[in-house]
């Protein structure tokens, strides 16, 4: 009779509590007068902090090598403090991690880490990349969704049998069917950390990571919710539960949203939140998760569904991430992280546990890379490409560590370094054909990426298109790109505002773009045809977008208004589209007349000089000046330098083409230079005084100095210039005349498109 539990003792259960005597918020004197710390609630708090959030950061540093992402250092950090490390110390395991106050603490700070961080993480959920998720997209979703738990449930059955473990027996199934879910924000992290989040491969991974999740969760409400409420006595008791759910989403889609709606309206562009702002969702988020423990349901789901409703773009997204995401993740935690520690022990492991857990894994793993790689196949993307997204889709996170206590899990620690492997970033611009001003036709239409940074651009960017002169034999195609950074790294989006109109009536600065390129091309009538587009990305894979849509576009050049020296994310981003941009690059510097915002619709004579010292980029800018010489408002003249008693190996095929695109843009400038509009001249040099000389003689003849990126820096007369080079994108000339400050000569830096495909293209038998 002794393990029989009588009714009154049934029905007094849950009043049982533990008491704790009540102590000061903080402890006077403390050591110093003969008292324990320890015995304060605050201090122990502190202490788990400090310690958790200490352990994570040198972790982090031990780890950086090797590219991890910050989850595994929390997962070592936990393992650390439990019984695996610490813990094994007997005094630090009775007074710090296993006593009745660290419990209380451990636990509230968990389920408020978990309400907080479930609501912030699914803010990362955007629904409207399901609007137009693309057939692969779609089809990998599914796939991913569906093969994994057809294949790992029945095998959770087939080996549960075998075990002899009576935990990871009874767990077994649940552990399958955790490992066959996929972690939306997981995914978007790993990308993140690749830099590949606005790859044409990230997006295809972020919309099927999406599409998968939603299924798991679906079928996770279908399945399981039904069985919270067994212990309900009537029937009602359920169908009050089942209402409040439908109450909780009418109130967060029909009230909350509306709200959070509102509050973007009354916050002024590129501004955060205001502080009561922040305050009031923080009050949302609390009243849904009190609301779902009053009716019955897990107080997850509230939190859950109102990030999905929150509007994840600026200032929404980036202030609740800025003012509310850090303190989360550095206060609350640390307790999930060492409760999680505290129950496992590396040297409890049994091999047997180990290597049935990773069968499990390895089969999920297995059935989400066939969910990708079989519809590859069909829609004929590349095996590697495929196998990517597939370990993309199954990378695990720390909620997933939550959901299995007992086992160690490995999964990211392989993802990443193997998908570093397989997937070649350098593939994602190939070109296979010469995009560039010296090899587009003259009689064809030009297209041009043109990128804004900042609405003080606008003025040097339509002035330089306005200098190039579309014509009608040669009209432009411009695509202006609207760059904005991504706070916090939620979902990145990429708009064409030919089919996405702006939400909000209010000025923004897209709308303020939009309406100048508008002007722009009514005013050039036909011979400009303009589409805006907006990046909403971070500067880290800011660079992808850019050269993705001029890849798509099959552009012949990208223009970038280069004027804050002093930022170094423009300055990375700039670099980035350098060494990746699949056409000619032009970075441009407008001061002058040139920067000024009415030259677009004055006849102002515009004196341009040319430098030529010679190699490709230096062709291509002869190739543009070539262009800018329609213009009747354009004199060019064009100066070749020439090294006298050249010493250094010639390269005969370079000096070949040099002095094929002279000849060539004298033939084509004939007529120019017959009344004077178009001038040649050569200046012979020895040494690179000598160019310093002659570059400072011009700076104050002409309003623009069109030069090449990178030349030789083995010639007499450039030698030394790359080693005082400060803004390494603008070469060592664009840098040289920028030093000089003169305040009226604008500079126009140009790259073509890079040797290497050029290279390529030589070689058509080896791609």
């Amino acid at each position: 009779m002794e393990n029989e539990t009588t009714p009154l003792a049934s029905n007094m259960s849950h009043l049982f509590a533990i008491c704790e005597p009540y102590t000061e918020p903080r402890s006077a004197g403390g050591l110093l007068w003969g008292k324990d710390p320890l015995k304060s609630t605050m201090t122990l708090s502190l202490l788990y902090i400090v310690l958790a959030n200490a352990l994570t950061s040198i972790f982090q540093l031990c780890l950086k090598p090797f590219g991890h992402i910050t989850f595994i250092a929390e997962m070592l950090s936990g393992i650390a403090i439990g019984p695996s490390f610490l813990s094994q110390i007997q005094a630090f395991k009775e007074n710090v991690l296993l006593t009745e106050r660290g419990d209380l603490i451990l636990n509230a700070f968990e389920r408020l880490a978990l309400i907080f961080n479930f609501f912030l993480l699914h803010m990362y959920v955007d629904l409207s990349l399901l609007k137009k998720p693309g057939r692969l997209s779609l089809v990998i979703g599914l796939a991913s969704f569906v093969l994994p738990i057809v294949i790992t449930l029945p095998l959770s059955f087939m080996v549960q049998p075998f075990v002899t473990d009576e935990d990871v027996r009874q767990t077994l199934p649940h552990i399958g069917f955790i490992l066959t879910m996929s972690q939306f924000r997981q995914s978007i992290i790993v990308l993140e950390d690749l830099k590949l989040l606005s790859s044409e491969l990230g997006r295809t991974a972020i919309v099927s990571s999406l599409i998968c999740w939603i299924g798991n969760f679906l079928l996770v409400l279908c399945l399981f919710m039904p069985f919270s409420y067994g212990n309900q006595a009537v029937k009602h008791g359920t169908l009050f539960t089942h209402l409040s759910y439908v109450l909780l989403n009418v109130v967060i889609v029909f009230v909350f949203r509306p709200a959070m709606l509102w509050m973007m309206r009354q916050t002024p562009e590129r501004k955060s939140l205001k502080e009561t702002y922040i305050w009031i969702i923080i009050l949302m988020v609390l009243l849904c998760s009190l609301f779902g423990e009053t009716t019955g349901h897990s107080a997850i789901y509230g939190p859950i569904v109102l990030g999905v409703a929150t509007p994840n773009s600026p200032p929404m997204g980036s202030s609740l991430l800025q003012r509310l995401g850090t303190f989360v993740w550095t206060v609350f935690m640390p307790s999930c992280t060492i409760k999680i520690g505290r129950l496992v022990n590396v040297f409890d492991i049994r091999l047997e546990n180990f290597l049935v857990v990773n069968l499990m894994f390895f089969v999920s793993t297995l059935g989400k890379l066939l969910g990708t790689i079989i519809p590859s196949f069909y829609y004929k993307m590349p095996v590697k490409d495929a196998m990517s997204i597939g370990l993309i889709v199954s990378c695990r996170g720390l909620f997933d560590i939550l959901y299995i206590y007992r086992v160690k899990e490995t999964k990211a620690v392989f993802t990443v370094p193997v998908i570093r492997a397989i997937y070649d970033t350098s593939r994602k611009y190939m070109a296979y054909n010469r995009r560039t001003i010296q090899h587009t036709k003259r009689q064809s239409e030009l297209p041009v990426v043109v990128c804004i940074h900042e609405l003080d651009n606008l003025s040097s960017v339509l002035n330089i298109l306005e200098v190039c002169y579309p014509t009608r034999e040669s009209p432009f195609t411009v695509y202006a790109l609207n760059l904005e950074e991504l706070f916090g790294g939620l979902t990145p989006l990429f708009i064409s505002h030919r089919y996405h109109s702006l939400n909000s009536g209010k000025p923004t600065r897209a709308r303020g773009i939009i309406k100048c390129f508008d002007q722009y091309e009514e005013q050039k009538q036909r011979l400009v045809d303009v589409e805006c587009f907006t990046s909403v990305t971070p500067y880290s894979t800011m660079h992808d977008d850019i050269c993705s849509l001029a890849n798509e576009k099959s552009t012949a050049l990208i223009i970038f208004p280069f004027q804050n020296f002093k930022n170094s994310y423009i300055r990375g981003v700039n670099k980035h589209v350098l060494d990746n941009a699949p056409c000619s690059v032009a970075i441009f510097f407008g001061q002058g007349i040139l920067a000024e915002p009415r030259f677009l619709y004055s006849d102002i004579m515009v004196n341009v000089c040319c430098v030529f010292i010679g190699g490709p980029d230096d062709r291509e800018a002869l190739a543009l000046g070539s262009r800018m010489v329609e213009n009747p408002c354009i004199r060019l003249t064009v100066v070749r330098f020439i090294e006298v008693d050249q010493t250094s190996g010639i390269n005969m095929a370079e000096t070949i083409q040099d002095a094929e695109a002279i000849s060539t843009f004298k033939m084509k400038t004939y007529r120019k230079r017959q009344v004077n509009e178009v001038s040649h001249t050569e200046e012979k040099l020895s040494q690179v005084e000598d160019t310093t000389r002659v570059l400072q003689s011009m700076e104050n003849e002409f309003d623009l100095m069109l030069v090449g990126r990178r030349h030789d820096n083995n010639s007499k007369i450039l030698k030394g210039l790359s080693e005082w080079t400060e803004i390494e994108e603008l070469g060592g000339i664009g840098d040289l005349m920028l030093s000089w400050d003169a305040g009226r000569s604008s500079i126009l830096v140009v790259q073509q498109q890079a040797l290497v495909v050029e290279e390529m293209l030589d070689k058509p038998k080896q791609l």
